[in-house]
């Protein structure tokens, strides 16, 4: 009988998750850690409820309540919990909106990927397919043994985009 080792032993004989913010540059946008200086833009995005209706956060009410979630998002990359990423049109370079690895798991090797949101403009567009699929493959890229979760609340049943 071979002895084989249990998941949490197993777990720590694989090589930690990467949680270092980085750039993706992709097709449409490019994913960059979230700063100060999108906080204007984002302001403005989250003005719509209806950007902000499925998140956990109620939309700012004034541009230093954006900038204290940007401080806070910040901190979470800091501390290793959770990568927030600015997206960033490629063909203006204006910020569009923001998305996360969060839920971060590294004994786990499991992040999940959510708090994603778009300016409305972008909605129904090639862009929505392509963000979940873009933050999968560099995860993985980055450490092919890592599960990434993808994960709809009763909150939002419907995949974001998918409003008229």
């Amino acid at each position: 009988m071979v002895d084989c080792p249990t998941n949490h032993e197993y777990a720590k004989l694989k090589p930690p998750v990467n949680l270092k913010p980085v750039t993706l540059i992709g097709r449409f946008v490019t994913l960059e850690p979230i700063d100060i200086r999108h906080a204007a833009e984002l302001f403005e995005i989250m003005k719509d409820e209806e950007v902000c209706r499925y998140l956990r956060w109620s939309p700012p009410a004034a541009l230093n309540e954006t900038i204290a979630m940007i401080d806070e998002a910040k901190q979470l990359m800091a501390r290793h919990e959770s990568i927030v990423f600015a997206q960033d049109w490629n063909e203006t370079g204006e910020c569009i909106g923001s998305t996360r690895l969060l839920d971060v798991r590294p004994a786990d090797r499991q992040v999940e990927i959510g708090s994603t949101f778009l300016a409305r403009a972008f909605w129904r567009t090639p862009l929505r397919s392509w963000c979940p699929a873009s933050r999968r493959s560099a995860s993985m890229r980055r450490s092919p043994s890592c599960q990434i979760m993808q994960r709809t609340t009763r909150k939002n049943p419907n995949r974001l985009g998918s409003h008229d």
